[in-house]
C-alpha cells in the first residue's frame, strides 16, 4: 500500500509540468486567437531554424527562465529584504518561500516578460504593441505563479514543454498545412 502511494505520488508530481504546460498553451492559443496580434517571425520564412531551435532549446529555456523570474525576484529579494547571500539565492531559486511578496511578484513576472517579448511585435503601432504585451503579460504572471508556488524547477520544465509544443504545432502546421 505504502509503496503503490509513493509511486502514484511521483507520477502526480511528473504530471504537473505537463499540465501546467498544456493549460498555458491553451491560454496563449486563446489570447493569440481573440487578439490576433501581428507577429515578425514565422517558421515559413526560416524552415531549417526549426531543428536548431529544438537542439537548444533547454539551454535557451534556462537563459529565459533565470533573466526573467529568478533574477527579478532575487532583486525584489534585495530591495525589500536586504540582500541574501548566494547560497540563500540558491535556496530561494529553488523552492521560493515569500507568499508575501506574490501581490508584487506576479505582475512584475508579466511586465518584464511582456516587455522582453517586445521584439517579436510585427508593426509598432499601439494597438498591436497592446495586443503582444498583453497575451505574454498573461504568460509571464502564469509562469511566475508556477514559479512562486512551485520552485524553479516546476517552472523550468513547464516552460520548456510549452516552448516544445509551440515548436511542434509550427512543425506540424508547416508539414501538414
Amino acid at each position: 500500500m505504502e509503496k503503490g502511494l509513493k509511486e502514484f505520488e511521483s507520477i502526480r508530481r511528473g504530471l504537473k509540468p505537463v499540465v501546467f504546460a498544456l493549460l498555458l498553451l491553451v491560454i496563449q492559443l486563446s489570447l493569440y486567437y481573440l487578439l490576433d496580434p501581428e507577429l515578425t517571425f514565422t517558421i515559413d520564412e526560416k524552415p531549417d531554424l526549426l531543428p536548431s531551435l529544438f537542439a537548444f532549446l533547454p539551454v535557451l529555456v534556462l537563459i529565459e527562465e533565470l533573466g526573467l523570474r529568478v533574477f527579478p525576484h532575487f532583486i525584489c529579494l534585495g530591495l525589500i529584504q536586504g540582500w541574501p547571500r548566494f547560497t540563500d539565492l540558491l535556496r530561494h531559486a529553488r523552492n521560493p518561500e515569500e507568499e508575501k511578496l506574490d501581490v508584487f511578484m506576479i505582475p512584475l513576472f508579466g511586465v518584464v516578460n511582456g516587455v522582453i517579448h517586445l521584439s517579436n511585435v510585427a508593426t509598432a503601432s499601439p494597438i498591436n504593441i497592446l495586443k503582444y504585451s498583453f497575451t505574454h503579460f498573461v504568460g509571464g504572471a502564469y509562469l511566475g505563479t508556477i514559479y512562486l508556488r512551485h520552485g524553479f524547477r516546476q517552472v523550468y520544465a513547464t516552460h520548456l514543454l510549452y516552448d516544445m509544443m509551440v515548436f511542434g504545432l509550427f512543425f506540424i502546421q508547416g508539414t501538414f498545412w
